[in-house]
């Protein structure tokens, strides 16, 4: 049976990976290693990879391997950025909506977030061209004319929240409908459980809520 980790990293069908500063013991959580995948946590010369995965404890790591991420990850290939949940017990200075300048500079953007254990959040990236969001819109804009206005914000939706937008179209456009603020609420809410089954139940309830008008999941039903 397909590991559930390499399933939500879209590992398997990869023939090159590159994992980066990952904390010891990190591979035995993608066991069974998909068959013709060729594994280093070093970059080989100038060796591009498919999927290129980085742990970061903080901004100052994020400003020195990020770049090195970005440069040995291929065109179309996967780029995962790991980053400590908001409840583990690693002292940071960032998360989920701040520290990723360096990232952002080298025109790269967040297209989605899966979770990795109790302690690893990780964020996907990918090149703003390859990317049709309101932020590579607003890039557009700035060149063709007026800006799109400063307060208009982009929530990145969990990869396990989206999967079941798929399947309830009501809950996806109520949830399209709501205000930056409760868009939030609903993804942190998700996003700060620190069990696998808890999160998957919050997954659930947010269908639910979302279903029945709930604009934001701290409301009482």
């Amino acid at each position: 049976m397909e590991n559930a980790l390499i399933k939500k990293l879209r590992l398997a069908g990869c023939k090159r990976a590159l994992i980066m500063n990952a904390p010891e013991g990190y591979l035995d959580l993608l066991k069974p290693l998909p068959e013709g995948v060729l594994f280093t946590d070093k970059k080989e010369g100038n060796q591009a990879y498919d999927f290129v995965q980085v742990f970061v404890h903080s901004l100052a790591e994020v400003q020195q391997l990020a770049p090195k991420a970005i440069e040995s990850v291929t065109p179309e290939g996967m780029l995962w950025i790991n980053y400590p949940k908001g409840t583990a017990k690693i002292k940071t200075d960032i998360n989920r909506d701040s520290g990723w300048q360096t990232v952002t500079d080298l025109q790269f953007e967040g297209v989605s977030l899966v979770s990795i254990d109790e302690t690893w959040s990780a964020m996907r990236f990918r090149p703003v061209r390859l990317v049709k969001t309101p932020r590579s819109e607003r890039l557009a804009n700035r060149e063709k004319g007026p800006a799109v206005a400063p307060g208009d914000k982009v929530v990145i939706v969990p990869d396990d929240l989206a999967e079941v937008f798929r399947t309830n179209p009501v809950a996806a456009d109520f949830f399209a409908t709501l205000s930056y603020s409760n868009r939030k609420e609903y993804v942190q809410w998700i996003m700060e459980a620190k069990r696998e089954e808890t999160r998957s139940a919050r997954v659930v309830k947010t269908l639910d809520k979302l279903s029945n008008g709930i604009k934001n999941p701290r409301f009482k039903e």
